[in-house]
């Protein structure tokens, strides 16, 4: 469920970039998504032994902890 949510904010940053948004809108959505690129890049770097430990592809992990963050982190092993 907070995967999903995750996504629909990424969905609506990357939207507002092609879409009109009324009022300010755009410039908090282009401050959002900007804070979330940086967040989670910090992110990956943080978490980087901890995709390195697990199993699976290692690439995909970091997708994963770069879309979705400490939700997907946290189920990486220490």
């Amino acid at each position: 469920m907070v995967k999903l949510i995750v996504i629909a904010v990424w969905a609506v940053c990357v939207a507002s970039f092609f879409v009109a948004m009324p009022g300010p809108l755009n410039t908090i959505f282009y401050w959002v998504t900007l804070f979330l690129l940086v967040a989670h890049t910090i992110e990956c770097v943080v978490f980087a032994k901890r995709v390195m430990k697990a199993e699976g592809n290692k690439l995909w992990h970091f997708i994963q902890v770069f879309i979705f963050g400490v939700v997907h982190a946290q189920t990486l092993p220490k």
